[in-house]
């Protein structure tokens, strides 16, 4: 029996062998072999398959490589003999190899230095020659022997001179590296020093400044106290004057109004001074006026919708165009409506087209944009943004949208982008969604006439490629994807306790639409309800009343996870995603 280590080593060899073999090798091999058959024969493409063939027929294993070595030197392959011939010398222990014997009378006046042995000159040119053995003489040896220890000893140097240089650069290296070091830390050293003294710089000119604004305030503080000691003197004046003038009631009349009149100039003038050092907190001076609904047309003085334009800034928009023919846009903070931070007025001429607004804002080149559309125009606000807040609305300009037919107009805009200056649209009389930059540039025209109903769209919520679409006065929002073609993949169903309900407006979530449902009845109920990007509903996000005409719900916005839904009345709700 072969021990593990026999059978690696000759697995080891069919592996040598098999590489030096070409194709055309493998196949005279093959034929060499009766016993396997012409459709056999086909199959066999590589040495692999042959070998494995010969293993099955018992013709070839660690104790039967003669066979496969007589067909190789048949096909005078010798290298790939040389290699099975080495494996069977050095491997099968019990192999009567032909050189041990010598059958020639004649002096063995050579060695075989693969074999190990003494042989005769006629073994050299017979058997050893067959089996492509290295052979020297023995008179050779010594000299053979001085060789091949020159040549070593000569490597031996080789490698040394090459060690020795390699050491010389790994020392050149460290020293290198060494400067480097130096250099490093000299620089950090001298840079650290210039951030410190401009550290320092930086540090008495704040101070300076502080100091500058600390003696205005002192200043000012003292010109108050002046007035304030001008107008105690003014009163005791007045007493004065009144004391002497008991018998002229009507001369007394006449300079208490004088005094009253420039009383009333200078409180004036320190009211002024007030205002600008402190932060006036104005509440909304709008006209409650009785309002028609979500579902019917747009009226005057009424909240057409919001919009989030930063994390604590929200803009309400009013069609105020009826009675002061203007858009009146104002902002304030979310969680405390009475807060305004300013407002902008916004002079139209269409004043019979409803007010769309955009529900999410639209941020590119590092500021939010907000959007909102009269009749074919599309109006951009542009901010200005100081410290942490938008302080003032910096411009206001218009973009005709002339792909719309005269007499038609946008029914919704939407932003369906995280970051870019695209927006969507939709129009009256127009089962289309059309996409545009804020420079009015049309980008593409989506058609979803044959996915929707025959209702002009209400609402539009998207993200990339994918929208979800509100219809007028239907109860399910249909979904659609655009990523390749057109086509409709689900809808967003109204659930059964809603029933009576009408999705009014609708937003996208962090993956997920958040839909805002109303009521119509008397009752006015309100719900909102979460669902997952393919459509399926999830939970209810909030739930609402409205005991009047001023609670109904107008329209849903959000920021991050925080959905704010602005009711008639100006308030707002807000609460968070799970």
């Amino acid at each position: 029996m072969e021990t593990p280590s026999t059978t690696s080593q000759f697995r080891l060899t069919l592996i040598k062998v098999s590489n030096a073999l070409t194709v055309k090798n493998v196949e005279d091999l093959a034929f060499l072999c009766e016993r396997i058959t012409t459709a056999e024969r086909e199959k066999i493409t590589d040495a692999k398959k042959l070998f494995s063939a010969l293993q099955m027929l018992d013709l070839l294993s660690e104790r039967k490589v003669n066979v496969l070595i007589d067909w190789l030197d048949e096909l005078k392959l010798l290298n790939a003999s040389k290699l099975l011939k080495e494996y069977r010398m050095k491997c099968l222990k019990d192999y009567e190899k032909l050189q041990d014997i010598c059958k020639h009378d004649i002096p063995l006046t050579y060695f075989c230095l693969s074999c190990e042995l003494k042989i005769c000159p006629e073994c050299v040119l017979s058997s050893h020659y067959n089996n492509l053995c290295d052979t020297v003489k023995l008179s050779d040896i010594p000299d053979e022997i001085l060789q091949r220890s020159k040549a070593l000893i000569k490597k031996a140097e080789t490698a040394k001179a090459n060690t020795t240089s390699a050491e010389r650069l790994l020392v050149e290296k460290h020293h290198l590296l060494s400067q480097c070091r130096e250099d490093s830390r000299r620089k950090i050293g001298k840079d650290s020093s210039v951030l410190i003294e401009n550290i320092e710089k930086i540090k008495g000119t704040l101070l300076r400044e502080i100091d500058e604004q600390e003696k205005c305030d002192r200043e000012r503080m003292i010109d108050e106290r002046k007035i304030i000691q001008y107008l105690d003197n003014e009163v005791e004046k007045f007493s004065k004057f009144k004391q002497r003038s008991a018998e002229n009631k009507l001369h007394d009349l006449q300079e208490l109004k004088r005094a009253m009149d420039r009383i009333k100039l200078i409180q004036n003038s320190i009211d002024q001074q007030n205002e600008t050092l402190n932060e006036k907190m104005n509440t909304f001076l709008y006209r409650r006026v009785p309002n028609d609904g979500t579902f019917c047309i747009i009226t005057m003085n009424k909240l057409v919708g919001s919009l989030v334009l930063y994390q604590n800034q929200l803009l309400h928009i009013f069609d105020e165009r009826q009675s002061n023919e203007v858009i009146v846009i104002i902002c304030v903070n979310p969680d405390n409506t009475s807060c305004e931070y300013w407002r902008r007025l916004v002079k139209t001429d269409n004043v019979n087209d409803p007010v769309i607004s955009l529900n999410t804002s639209i941020f590119f080149n590092n500021k939010h944009y907000a959007l909102f559309a009269v009749g074919r125009k599309v109006y951009v606000l542009r901010p200005k943004f100081v410290g942490s807040l938008y302080v003032s609305a910096e411009s206001v300009f218009s973009v005709l949208i002339d792909t719309i037919p005269e007499g038609s107009c946008i029914t919704h805009v939407a932003n369906h982008m995280t970051y870019g200056d695209k927006f969507i649209l939709s129009s009256s009389q127009d089962r289309s969604i059309r996409e545009f930059d804020i420079s009015g540039t049309a980008l593409r025209v989506i058609d979803i006439k044959d996915h929707v109903q025959s209702h002009a769209i209400f609402k539009i919520a998207g993200c990339n490629s994918k929208f979800a679409i509100i219809s007028q006065g239907v109860n399910d929002a249909v979904l659609i994807n655009s990523e390749r073609s057109v086509k409709k993949c689900g809808s967003l169903i109204r659930p059964f306790e809603l029933f009576g309900m009408l999705p009014v407006d609708i937003v996208y979530v962090d993956d997920q639409w958040v839909v805002l449902y109303s009521k119509t009845s008397e009752d006015r109920g309100w719900n909102v309800a979460q669902y997952k990007l393919d459509g399926e509903f999830l939970e209810y996000c909030f739930k609402g009343t409205s005991p009047d005409a001023m609670n109904v719900p107008v329209s849903i916005a959000r920021w991050g996870t925080t959905v704010y839904v602005s009711l008639a009345n100006t308030t707002v709700k807000k609460f968070e995603l799970k």
